[in-house]
């Protein structure tokens, strides 16, 4: 019979092409990973990969098995979520914390069509929260499920945390400014009017962006602040300013503006992990389903 945790290794380790990156995707150190697919290997009697160099990538044989150990992941997961839903109608609504970015990236909508599919009664409440805030409720079981832009300060022993998605950040700028094509130069960005998060000491954001921009040898002049992504980008459309989002917003299209890569210097990327409290009665099938997210990012 086939070991689901293999199962899963193997998957990130497909999608990574690299032991060294899955094996802090997983928060396991290398040599027990790359035993763990050797034994698949051998298990199946098929080479599911060619190693070449520092990477590896997926043999014809490997591509197709990849394939039906997505399905496979997949539908153990929806089986483990049916039968931890079972419980859930007799231990109150799931509360759950979010920051706007985790809307924007579609885990949120994920998320409820999941659980309308496996728990169809059970009601469910949203909290549009900061992540410390989230942390913080989740440590003292206000909230059931945090999304956040950061991981616990400290490692409590009863959360779990897990990275759902890691994007890159893209430029907006107004469709009616006249800019290349090929995407504004670092030159050009030091020039053009931004909007930005407003400068706060519990809002890490800004400062961290500020510091990205930078390094990639340009200072952005903020003139309008905003915090809410909505209307950031209304302000850009309007042609009032530039502003720097996560690549998500720009994959389903915005009339009246326009998105470009940033300089390669600004290596700044979006991070949004999943938290949640072990002891939690549903804590099964809330893990379900961040098992499943992890597998749709990669």
């Amino acid at each position: 019979m086939l070991d689901l945790k293999q199962l899963s290794y193997f998957v990130i380790v497909a999608e990574l092409e690299s032991i060294s990156r899955a094996s802090v995707a997983l928060n396991i150190t290398q040599s027990p990973l790359s035993r763990q697919i050797q034994d698949l290997e051998d298990r199946l009697q098929l080479k599911l990969f060619d190693r070449v160099k520092q990477r590896v990538r997926l043999t014809s044989d490997g591509r197709k098995f990849l394939v039906q150990a997505k399905a496979l992941l997949e539908a153990s997961n929806r089986c483990e979520a049916a039968a931890a839903a079972l419980a859930v109608g007799q231990v109150g609504p799931l509360r759950v914390g979010y920051v706007d970015a985790a809307v924007h990236a579609g885990l949120v909508t994920r998320l409820l069509h999941d659980l309308s599919v496996s728990s169809p009664a059970l009601r469910v409440e949203l909290r549009s929260l900061r992540s410390a805030a989230q942390l913080e409720m989740l440590d003292d079981g206000r909230i059931d499920l945090a999304l956040t832009h950061s991981v616990p300060a400290r490692a409590p022993e009863l959360l779990t945390t897990y990275r759902l998605i890691e994007e890159p950040f893209v430029l907006a700028v107004p469709s009616c400014w006249r800019q290349s094509i090929r995407g504004p130069a670092a030159v050009d960005l030091a020039d053009m009017p931004f909007i930005a998060p407003p400068l706060d000491e519990r809002n890490t954001w800004r400062m961290n962006v500020l510091d990205a921009c930078r390094a990639a040898g340009f200072e952005p002049d903020i003139r309008i602040e905003a915090s809410n992504l909505a209307t950031v980008l209304e302000l850009v459309r309007g042609g009032v300013g530039a502003a720097i989002v996560q690549e998500s917003v720009s994959l389903s299209g915005r009339e009246g503006i326009r998105f470009y890569p940033l300089p390669p210097p600004f290596r700044l990327r979006l991070e949004i992990y999943a938290s949640l409290r072990k002891t939690d009665e549903r804590s099964q099938a809330l893990r379900s389903w961040v098992q499943s997210a992890r597998l749709r990012s990669h």
